[in-house]
């Protein structure tokens, strides 16, 4: 009998096929999307001024696929902001945010890419050795409203001065909790949350949907982890990195030693 695992997060597949969705079903599993979250964004005409005065910044950081949504948003509207950051150091967390940065933005030599957690890009950042980095600029970082404190607490641990702007508000999806209690009625192996407000928003909801399985929970990074922790839950696996394949190989662990 297939596995069935449940990715708390949009389909993407276009037409083409979701890259979980492929990675999943190549290794005979069966599986369901559900996306959590809505996004408003917010402040573009702060962020379209901020990205305009490129000379009062040394580096961008951009935490989540949004805020490089909310970026390219601005750029559609003003297309000269494009040129000037591109000798500008442009720190992202994870692979997909950087493919959604060549793709939008054009900007790909000056992208740095963290492992998928916001304070450990924050240390690469203060470990950065770039010739633009100076103490009298600063980093810019649009950000959602709910954004975790490890990036800005890191920076500003190590005197880097950053200028955090809110770029997105999160908030739950419209029908979310019907969703939900139909994919629940599936034999669900695995349960995998993407993001800390993904956890505060379906947490509640699939606990008391599922109180009585022994469906496994994993995680996308280890800020979600601590989320989940945080919420009184077991964690049984954490991705080494924000991608379909390390994320299938911590599920197939899981799974496996489930039935040790």
């Amino acid at each position: 009998m297939s596995r069935q695992i449940l990715l708390l997060k949009a389909d993407e597949s276009g037409g083409g096929g979701d890259t979980y969705q492929n990675v999943f079903s190549s290794a005979g599993f069966t599986t369901f999307f559900v996306p959590v979250l809505d996004f408003a964004f917010v402040n573009s005409d702060a962020l379209g001024r901020a990205l305009l005065d490129r000379g009062r910044y040394w580096a961008l950081a951009l935490t989540s696929p949004r805020a490089v949504e909310a970026v390219a948003k601005v750029v559609k509207e003003a297309p000269q902001v494009v040129d000037p950051w591109k000798d500008a150091d442009v720190f992202v967390v994870g692979r997909r945010s950087a493919e959604k940065i060549e793709r939008q933005l054009g900007w790909k030599e000056n992208v740095i890419v963290g492992s998928g957690d916001s304070t450990a890009l924050g240390e690469m950042i203060v470990n950065a050795k770039t010739p633009a980095k100076s103490s009298r600029s600063k980093i810019l970082f649009p950000c959602g409203d709910l954004r975790r404190d490890g990036l800005p607490m890191t920076l500003a641990a190590a005197n880097l001065s950053v200028e955090e702007i809110t770029v997105y508000e999160t908030r739950g999806r419209v029908g979310l909790e019907a969703d939900l209690e139909r994919v629940s009625e599936k034999q669900l192996d695995v349960v995998v949350f993407f993001s800390p407000s993904g956890v505060r928003i379906a947490l509640p909801k699939l606990r008391d949907l599922m109180s009585d399985r022994q469906t496994r929970i994993v995680s996308i990074g280890r800020t979600t982890e601590a989320a989940l922790i945080e919420a009184g839950m077991t964690c049984h696996g954490v991705a080494k990195s924000p991608t379909p394949d390390e994320l299938l190989e911590t599920v197939i662990s899981v799974l496996s030693s489930t039935a040790e």
